[in-house]
Parts: structure tokens; sequence; C-alpha cells
């Protein structure tokens, strides 16, 4: 392993023994707590999250409509092109058209396409919130199919 710093009490390494060239994380007992493998697989030994808190927002409206949200994204399957490995999501680009909060736009180019200058990523973290309200809208219509229930 090559030391390339460290970050407060933990060691941020590269694993080179192992042929492996894992980066990430290391406790001080020397277990990985963040790993990241070279296909760009990040593992971590906790919870990864995100501020929450209402004392840190401001101008918070319920999400209206979101049935109608959700009609519009679209999943689907599909093969990386450059592992061809099978995986399942969404398209950054069509949700970007429905909620381009959720899309981050990066500047990289990959060994398949190096005139590519701009990458698209979603933040999937960020759909919950109108996941969670479609699923309370489509309660609502079973329940007043129900009568009222």
């Amino acid at each position: 392993a090559i030391l390339s710093g460290l970050v407060g009490s933990e060691m941020c390494i590269r694993d080179s023994v192992n042929s492996s060239n894992n980066i990430g994380l290391l406790n001080n007992s020397g277990s990985w707590i963040l790993q990241c493998d070279s296909s760009g697989n990040a593992t971590f030994t906790g919870n990864v999250t995100a501020y929450s808190d209402a004392r840190l927002k401001t101008n918070v409206n319920t999400i209206d409509n979101a049935l109608d949200i959700v009609d519009q994204l679209r999943g689907v399957s599909f093969d990386w092109i450059e592992s061809g490995k099978h995986s399942i999501g969404v398209i950054a680009q069509e949700v970007e058209k429905v909620l381009p909060e959720l899309v981050v736009t990066q500047e990289i180019s990959t060994t398949e396409h190096p005139e590519e200058k701009e990458v698209k990523s979603v933040d999937y973290g960020k759909m919950v919130g109108v996941l969670i309200n479609a699923i309370k809208e489509l309660k609502a219509e079973v329940d007043e199919l129900k009568g009222g229930k």
C-alpha cells in the first residue's frame, strides 16, 4: 500500500500491493471505511447521508402533482458501454427535463469518448421526496375509491 496522505486519524491509501488499484480511507485498525475500486464503485462501511436539517433550509414547499412528475420519468435497464455490465436506473438527460435539480453535469472525458466534455449524473437520493408524495397521492386515490376509508 502506498500512503497518499492523512485525513484526521484516517489514512488515505492506494492499494497497489494486491494489484487491486483500490483507493480509500482506512480506520485506525487498518480496516477500510471507504473503498473505491478501479471501476468507480465505492463502498462505505457506514451510512451515506446528506444534510436534511430544517434549520438549514428556506422556501420549503410540498411537492405537488408528484404522480404527474413520476409519470414523466422512465425507468430503464441498460448495459454500461465501458464495462458491459447490465444495470437499471434512469437516463440523466430525460430526468433533467422533468427534475433539473436532480442532475449534475461534470466536465470529463472517457477513453471511449475523449471528445466528450460534459457527462451527466443523477442524484438518486433527491428522487425520494417525489416518490414519497407520489405514493401519498396514490393512497389518497385508493382511499377515495374504497369509499373514503
